[in-house]
C-alpha cells in the first residue's frame, strides 16, 4: 500500500531488488540470488495475466513499487510479483534460467511493443529509508486487506512484528485484527519454527500451513503437541513437551516419506483430535495410521461396542482357519500378537470396574 505523503521517483529496474525477506517465499533465498528468486516466484505464483497486462498495456503508474534502501541498494518489499515481471520481460538472463516451455511463453510476451520500446527500463518506486516505515500497512494490505498473502506468509509476518517488540494488541491494530488471532498465529509459528530448528521436518506444514493451524484448535491436539497458546503462556511459545510430538503430529497431518497422512481431508483435523486425546486410540492410530480404526476404539454404546467385538470375532475365527497355512510367517506372528495385546486390554478395561478407558 503506497503511502501517499511521499512522492514516487523513476527508477531504472535493472537497479530494484527482489527482496528475498518477503513473507510470499520460503526462508532459504539470499539477496544476490536474484534469478533463483524470480523463477520460484513465476513458478509458485501465477504471473501470465500480469505478464500480459503489462506487456499489452504497460506498467501503471498509479501503482508504484514500495522499497527501502539497506546497504546502498533498492529492495523492492511490495510489488515483488510485478518487479518479477517486469524482470522476465526486460531482461534475457532473468528468462533463460526458467524450463523451455515457460521460456517461449515469456520470450513472446517480450516481444510486445511496450517491451522492445523501451518503456518499460524504468518505473515508479516509492522509496523508504527503513522497513519499519512500511510495516503496518503492508500488513494490513496482505494480512486483512484486499492482496492477502498464504496462511503461512500471514503467520510469518506477524511472528516477526512480535519478534520485533509489538505487543499482540499493536500488531492487530496495525494489521486491522484481533489480538487473540494474532496471538494464536504467533505460537503457531513458533512451534513450527522451534520443531524446524530441531531437524523435523516443517516443510508441508509451512505450505499448508492453514491445515495445520486448523488443526490446533482442538484443545486436545495442542494438549498432545504441548502447545499453549492461552493468553497468560503466550509470551513463551516453547514446546512443552519437546518436538517429538509435533513430529508425530505432522506425519500425521502430512504423512512423511515412509508413511502417508491418515486424513485425506481437512475437515477431519476434528476427529484427529479426538483419537489424540485419548491413549488406547493413539495406539492403534500408531500401529495402523488409520483414523477410521483409530476412531472405532473411541466407541460409543454399549450396542456399538458389542457389533464391533464380535465382528472381530468372526474374522479372527476365519483367520485361526487359515493359519496353519503358514506356520513360521514372522509378519502374520507379529499381528497375531498384536491382536493377543488388544484383546488382553479390552478383557482388563471390562472386568475392571468404573473404567473410563
Amino acid at each position: 500500500m503506497s503511502d501517499t505523503r511521499k512522492t514516487s521517483e523513476y527508477k531504472r529496474i535493472e537497479d530494484l531488488f527482489l527482496d528475498p525477506a518477503n513473507f510470499r517465499l520460503p526462508q532459504t533465498f539470499e539477496l544476490e540470488e536474484q534469478r533463483e528468486l524470480c523463477a520460484f516466484i513465476e513458478a509458485r505464483y501465477d504471473l501470465d495475466e500480469l505478464g500480459e497486462s503489462i506487456a499489452r498495456d504497460g506498467f501503471r503508474p498509479e501503482e508504484p513499487l514500495i522499497a527501502v534502501e539497506e546497504d546502498g541498494l533498492l529492495i523492492v518489499v511490495e510489488g515483488n510479483r510485478r518487479l518479477s515481471t517486469l524482470r522476465l520481460l526486460t531482461d534475457q538472463s532473468f528468462r533463460a534460467v526458467l524450463p523451455e516451455s515457460r521460456r517461449k511463453r515469456w520470450s513472446q510476451l517480450a516481444a510486445t511493443p511496450p517491451v522492445t520500446g523501451g518503456d518499460l527500463l524504468e518505473v515508479p518506486v516509492v522509496v523508504y529509508a527503513e522497513r519499519s516505515e512500511v510495516e503496518g500497512s503492508l500488513g494490513f494490505r496482505h494480512v486483512s486487506g484486499i492482496a492477502p498473502w498464504s496462511a503461512e506468509s500471514k503467520a510469518r509476518y506477524v511472528s516477526h512484528l512480535v519478534r520485533q517488540g509489538h505487543k499482540f494488541s499493536e500488531v492487530a491494530r496495525m494489521i486491522g485484527s484481533k489480538s487473540d488471532y494474532i496471538r494464536r498465529q504467533y505460537v503457531a509459528h513458533a512451534a513450527l519454527l522451534e520443531a524446524a530448528a530441531n531437524e523435523v521436518e516443517t516443510d508441508r506444514a509451512e505450505r499448508y500451513f492453514g491445515v495445520y493451524y486448523r488443526a490446533l484448535s482442538s484443545p486436545l491436539a495442542r494438549e498432545f503437541v504441548g502447545i499453549d497458546w492461552s493468553e497468560e503462556n503466550a509470551e513463551d511459545p516453547r514446546l512443552r513437551q519437546g518436538t517429538e510430538p509435533m513430529a508425530e503430529f505432522l506425519s500425521f497431518l502430512f504423512g512423511t516419506p515412509e508413511e502417508p497422512p491418515v486424513i485425506t481431508d481437512s475437515r477431519r483435523v476434528d476427529d484427529l483430535g479426538r483419537v489424540l486425546g485419548d491413549e488406547t486410540a493413539r495406539s492403534v492410530l500408531r500401529e495402523e495410521r488409520s483414523l477410521e480404526a483409530a476412531l472405532d476404539v473411541l466407541g460409543g454404546d454399549v450396542s456399538a461396542t458389542n457389533a464391533q467385538l464380535r465382528g472381530a470375532l468372526a474374522r479372527l475365527r476365519q483367520a485361526n482357519g487359515a493359519a496353519f497355512e503358514f506356520a513360521g510367517d514372522e509378519d502374520l506372528i507379529d499381528l497375531a500378537q498384536k491382536c493377543l495385546h488388544t484383546a488382553e486390554r479390552i478383557l482388563e478395561q471390562l472386568k475392571t470396574p468404573g473404567s473410563t478407558e
